[in-house]
């Protein structure tokens, strides 16, 4: 975000502004996913393993309502 910033601050051209926000936007959705496939494969597991589901499904259901305000 520091380099779109600066274009900014530089009065660059809006057209290349807006590729490096859609760029920065793909990149944050990529590790988004690849997160949540980790927490799934690895947190939600072993919480359920231990007997945390209550608090599995809260903190999950907490992530599905912040990800839908998108």
């Amino acid at each position: 975000m520091v380099g779109v910033r600066k274009m900014v601050d530089e009065d660059k051209y809006c057209v290349g502004i807006l590729k490096q926000t859609f760029a920065v936007r793909r990149a944050i959705k990529k590790l988004e996913a690849r997160l949540l496939d980790g927490h799934l494969h690895s947190c939600v597991l072993t919480g359920i393993k231990y007997g945390r589901q209550e608090q599995v499904l809260e903190e999950l259901l907490e992530l599905y309502a912040l990800s839908e305000r998108s």
